[in-house]
């Protein structure tokens, strides 16, 4: 059991996260007021405390993208997470770099604000800030991990010579590059952008086989291209339904002027498509 650290809360089929807490003393955390639908958990040790466990989604896992989701349609869910150790290997060699994202849009200001309680002070929407960091060897096990500072620079010192994997991630966007160490390249310069891991937000339009979105990112006002008429639900990042409406087919230009800036979903029969209002 560990004592000190943060929990980040993600709800599937959402690519930032929804909420943080700090562990308590006894190793618990709790999120309340959820709505029903899939959730997972990011625990994160105290990195100055805990050197020898690495981040770990629910249940054991490392990356989002194969972590284990639970189904809450009940009043109290728990959720226990198995932190996954790893051995270090030493020796002389260096790896360091800078992360940032390819777009200030896929920020996650949750992670960024919240991991191990540091605080964002960061202005620049690009730059990777307070984001964990893992180092994986030529096995592909992961040997240590570190959390980037408030310009997005990361650091492994004095490893064994080897071949390496950098992996570094929110749900929304993810970085990796390959590296070897060697007694001619004991310290290498490995730069990372994370990239979308669904699609591109800064696109100017959205189009499915049954619905096109236009402009995204928006401001002021959105038009909905319908092949059929029907109605439309748009959601914030919660799952919180903000506005509902029938449309009909063809164009239809709805007010966004009322939603607040961030991630929202539309969803028009089981067509569903991500925004972002500016």
């Amino acid at each position: 059991m560990i004592q000190s650290g943060s929990v980040i809360l993600f709800r599937k089929d959402f690519r930032k996260a929804l909420n943080s807490v700090l562990l308590n003393s006894n190793g618990t955390f709790e999120f309340t007021g959820l709505p029903y639908g899939e959730y997972t958990v990011l625990v994160i040790p105290d990195i100055n405390l805990y050197k020898k466990y690495l981040p770990t989604f629910y249940i054991n896992k490392l990356r989002f993208k194969r972590a284990d989701f639970v189904t809450l349609n009940e009043d109290i869910k728990d959720m226990t997470v198995q932190l996954r150790p790893y051995k270090r290997p030493y020796g002389n060699g260096k790896i360091y770099g800078n992360i940032f994202f390819e777009s200030t849009q896929l920020k996650d200001t949750i992670i960024a604000e919240n991991r191990t309680g540091r605080m964002s002070i960061q202005a620049d929407g690009k730059i990777a800030d307070n984001l964990s960091v893992i180092l994986y060897n030529s096995n592909d096990e992961p040997i240590d991990w570190t959390v980037t500072d408030i310009y997005g620079n990361y650091v492994f010192e004095n490893i064994a010579f080897d071949s390496y994997r950098v992996v570094s991630e929110t749900a929304g966007a993810e970085a990796e590059t390959n590296i070897t160490l060697s007694n001619e390249n004991a310290i290498i310069n490995a730069d990372l952008m994370l990239k979308s891991t669904e699609f591109n937000t800064d696109v100017n339009e959205i189009r499915t086989s049954g619905i096109t979105v236009y402009p995204n990112p928006v401001t002021d006002h959105l038009t909905i291209t319908l092949t059929e008429a029907q109605k439309v639900h748009i959601y914030n990042a919660m799952g919180q339904e903000v506005m509902h409406k029938q449309l009909q087919e063809g164009s239809n230009t709805l007010n966004t002027n009322m939603m607040e800036k961030g991630i929202y979903f539309i969803k028009a029969g089981s067509e569903k498509l991500k925004i972002v209002k500016k």
